[in-house]
């Protein structure tokens, strides 16, 4: 066995054929590429450590400083600002009506309204149609004309009864020459005078004296044109009551043809004992 590991031991002092591994060839630096130089500057000890005693905080920032190696800042990047949002389109109104409390909407009563005072007159009775008279501050028409000759002076008419109708005549004749066609229904007929209360019992100074009217009627014998005056009674309150009572009472009846008529206006009623 000692033989053995003897010869063993030989073996392993043998040479053995060896291969010599495989050369790797390393390419050239590429000059693009940069070798970083570091410049470093050593300081004496003692000056560092005068140094760290006088300002440890500056020492110890320039010594980071001093380490850290220098690179190039790239500059900031150019960001674009993003446009302002769309404004938000306005809420729609709203068109719903709001409830209302209900002690809002109640309304209070409304007011009694207080009639006339009552009087001692009794209401008509149902179904019955109450009077309908002229109010009591109106005077009848015969009270209304009363006042009107009592408040009225003469008109300074001449009297044209006095000279057996000459008087009457000229003054007719100036009524048919204020208008030429007028003459178409010349000459005109006497027609039966009218009466006109007298509304007064007081005189009147002067008396009032008989008027004269003048009318035309068409082919029906309806008022085409007047009554108008052509004599005065004296007082216009009663040549106006002349003219209405021919308007309203005298029927002329349709001779077929436009005619005139004239007539007397009589004065009735006024009191005995006045000149």
């Amino acid at each position: 066995m000692v033989g053995s590991a003897a010869l063993h031991g030989l073996l392993l002092f043998l040479p053995w054929p060896f291969e010599e591994p495989p050369k790797v060839i390393e390419p050239p630096p590429s000059e693009s590429e940069e070798t970083a130089v570091l410049d470093v500057t050593i300081l004496p000890g003692d000056l560092l450590t005068s140094i760290a005693e006088e300002d440890p905080v500056g020492a110890e920032a320039g010594s980071a400083v001093e380490e850290e190696p220098q690179t190039e800042e790239s500059p900031p990047a150019f960001t674009e600002e993003p446009p302002p949002p769309d404004p938000e389109p306005p809420e729609p109104l709203s068109t719903q009506i709001p409830e209302l409390d209900s002690d809002v909407l109640e309304q209070p009563p409304p007011e009694e309204e207080t009639g006339p005072v009552p009087s001692d007159e009794l209401p008509p009775e149902s179904g019955t149609t109450p009077p309908t008279g002229p109010p009591p501050n109106v005077p009848p028409l015969q009270d209304a004309l009363a006042l009107a000759v009592s408040n009225s002076s003469h008109n300074g008419a001449k009297r044209l009864d006095e000279d057996d109708g000459q008087d009457r005549d000229s003054a007719l004749i100036d009524w048919y020459g204020e208008d030429q066609a007028r003459f178409a229904y010349y000459p005109p007929d006497e027609a039966a005078s009218i009466e006109v209360e007298y509304p007064l019992n007081v005189c009147k100074d002067p008396a009032p004296t008989p008027g004269y009217l003048i009318v035309v009627v068409d082919v029906n014998g309806e008022v085409l044109e007047g009554p108008d005056v052509f004599g005065s009674t004296g007082y216009d309150p009663l040549d106006n009551a002349a003219k209405q009572k021919v308007v309203e009472t005298r029927d002329f009846g349709a001779e077929g043809e436009v005619k005139a008529y004239w007539l007397k206006v009589e004065v009735v009623g006024y009191p005995d004992g006045c000149s």
